[in-house]
């Protein structure tokens, strides 16, 4: 199948858009078509987030955290959203998410507006949220457990 083959044309037709992209199509049958770049783009684009399986860099965020002594709980549901990596103490509520550039940085190189509203509305629900990008896990993953430690000091 033609779609199966040329994800990377996709790729350059959305990440091209400078100030708006408009997507036409059935949602409903891209969510269950069999081109995965399609049915997760389906997904991201109906402005709700569903349960997916963690990335590895969210096992990989999760173990080290895990090691350092600190539990989370990975996709945990919020309202309308999955939350990457959850995290409770103290009566505080901490969303710890792993971003990839494709589907979390819009073309400024700042987070998405999708999950900037995302953020707002974790933190109206009492919600304190902490982002990495996939590249800090991977080469900075210290200071991101340090990150996490901070928090965890500052709400004793």
């Amino acid at each position: 199948m033609f779609l199966k083959s040329t994800g990377n044309l996709f790729n350059v037709a959305i990440t091209r858009a400078r100030a708006l992209l408009v997507t036409v199509g059935d949602k409903q049958y891209c969510k269950h078509c069999g081109v995965s770049y399609l049915e997760h783009f389906a997904e991201y684009s109906s402005g709700e987030d569903a349960p997916v399986e963690k990335s590895e860099w969210e096992h990989i965020l999760q173990n080290a955290l895990s090691d350092a002594g600190i539990p989370v709980t990975a996709q945990y549901h919020v309202d309308k959203y999955y939350l990457d990596l959850a995290l409770f103490h103290n009566g505080k509520k901490l969303d710890i998410e792993v971003d990839g550039a494709m589907y979390h940085q819009a073309w400024t190189g700042e987070l998405s507006y999708k999950d900037q509203l995302r953020n707002q509305a974790l933190m109206r629900e009492g919600w304190d949220v902490m982002r990495f990008w996939v590249q800090q896990v991977r080469d900075q993953m210290p200071w991101c457990i340090e990150q996490v430690k901070r928090w965890i000091e500052n709400n004793r």
